[in-house]
C-alpha cells in the first residue's frame, strides 16, 4: 500500500509500519531498501538455537572429540565446520523474510602411531615373530625351523 504525503512517497506494510520512504526526484525504492542498516546477527544465538540447540551440541561433541585426539596422540587434527544460508520466503518485490540455515562438519583426527613389525618367513612362506633359523631358548621346539642339510 503506499500513501502520498505533500512531499513523499511513503511505503507501509499491511501492518501499518513504515517499510521504506522515498522522496520526489531522491533515490529509487530498491536503493532504500538495500542501503538500509541492519543489526548484527550473533553467531553464538544463531547456533544455540539452530534446530532447538543439538547443532551446537554437535558440534561441541565433535570439537571434544577432534581435540581428545589431539592430546592422545600428540598429532595435528581439524574440525571444519560449514553453515549454509538461502532463502526460503520472499516477501512481494523479493524481499528475504525467512532464511534456511544448514550445517556440515568434517573431522581430521590424527592416528596413533603405533611403529612397524618384523617377521620372519618360514620355509612355506608363513609368517613368524620367531626366527625359523633359531634354536629355541627354553626346550620349545620351533615348528618352523627348517631342516638344515
Amino acid at each position: 500500500m503506499w500513501a502520498a504525503g505533500t512531499e513523499s512517497w511513503t511505503r507501509y506494510d499491511g501492518f501499518g509500519a513504515n517499510v521504506a520512504k522515498q522522496r520526489r526526484g531522491g533515490p529509487k525504492l530498491q536503493e532504500v531498501n538495500n542501503s538500509m542498516e541492519r543489526t548484527p546477527t550473533d553467531l553464538l544465538a544463531v547456533l544455540l538455537e539452530m534446530r532447538s540447540g543439538l547443532v551446537a551440541a554437535d558440534l561441541n561433541a565433535k570439537f571434544n572429540e577432534v581435540l581428545g585426539a589431539v592430546l592422545d596422540n600428540a598429532g595435528k587434527g581439524e574440525l571444519t565446520i560449514k553453515l549454509s544460508f538461502a532463502p526460503s520466503r520472499l516477501a512481494m518485490g523479493g524481499a528475504v523474510i525467512e532464511i534456511e540455515a544448514l550445517h556440515s562438519t568434517t573431522l581430521k583426527k590424527p592416528e596413533n602411531k603405533i611403529g612397524k613389525s618384523a617377521f620372519f618367513v618360514g620355509a612355506n612362506g608363513q609368517l613368524s615373530r620367531d626366527n625359523p633359523d633359531q634354536v629355541a631358548m627354553f626346550g620349545e621346539s620351533n615348528p618352523q625351523r627348517k631342516e638344515k642339510k
